[in-house]
């Protein structure tokens, strides 16, 4: 069964009400990227979407942009040949197709204890290609995310977990793998969030001990959430397309059931 799985940041179809800070006026910096990034020195606008929604989408794709200008490729075709394939993840992507809809969740709003339909596969976003790949996006906005199933992401996750290695092949560096899931907001003391640790797109618990990483896992918009213990040297995956995020604590309870796992 497909299931939506945001990557990389999780929460790109929220309101402003519910994230104040998304409606700060643009600044320079965001201007001169969204100058940068467009293709014809005229800065990229989508009338059909807010600044808000704009600036997320730029976020996502400032990372991206080296990304496809380095590989000549487009950031679907650049995931398809370096990750996904050698991964074996045939059923990841950012669109589903036709064939495949009766495969696709759909998604729940949970309120007063009934769960109801608000977006069925025939009608997802994610039934159409999109025109533009890299600048985020998610099952209500207008551009996309990425779609996967749990044995697809259980093989990226357990690539991490082996430090870019899987069945004897290294898709990835060891040293990048550490950097990635390496902390890098330690003695940033005031924060506006709850994390221990955050490496780069994930959050990072690192051991009391030595500060070396003991788990990642991060969480995505319709409570799903991975989790990659290296000190039990196991992967957890946990998948629903429910909305509101973080209903019932159910991906708290979750990770609780994985921390206190114990093979014995």
């Amino acid at each position: 069964m497909f299931t939506s799985e945001r990557w990389v940041f999780a929460y790109g179809h929220r309101d402003t009400a519910e994230c104040p800070y998304l409606a700060i006026p643009l600044t320079i910096v965001d201007l001169a990227f969204i100058l940068l990034l467009s293709s014809n020195g005229r800065p990229y606008v989508d009338s059909g979407r807010t600044i808000e929604q704009q600036r997320r989408s730029y976020l996502t794709y400032v990372n991206v942009y080296p990304v496809e200008r380095i590989s000549g490729q487009n950031l679907h075709d650049f995931l398809k040949a370096e990750l996904f394939d050698p991964l074996e993840m045939g059923s990841t992507g950012f669109y589903i197709n036709e064939e495949d809809k009766t495969r696709l969740s759909g998604l729940y709003h949970y309120d007063e204890n009934k769960l109801t339909l608000i977006q069925a596969p025939v009608t997802s976003h994610f039934s159409r290609k999109p025109t533009i790949f890299s600048r985020g996006g998610g099952m209500l906005d207008s551009i996309g995310a990425l779609l996967s199933t749990v044995g697809n992401y259980a093989n990226f996750c357990e690539m991490i977990l082996q430090y870019g290695n899987f069945k004897g092949k290294q898709i990835m560096r060891p040293e990048t793998i550490e950097l990635l899931i390496s902390d890098q907001i330690s003695g940033i003391d005031n924060r506006s969030f709850s994390l221990t640790g955050y490496g780069f797109g994930v959050g990072v618990n690192n051991r009391p001990n030595n500060g070396k990483t003991k788990a990642i896992s991060w969480t995505g918009a319709y409570n799903t959430i991975f989790l990659i213990d290296y000190e039990k040297k196991l992967t957890a995956i946990f998948m629903t397309q429910h909305h509101p995020w973080g209903y019932l604590n159910i991906m708290g309870k979750f990770v609780t059931a994985v921390v206190e796992f114990d093979e014995n």
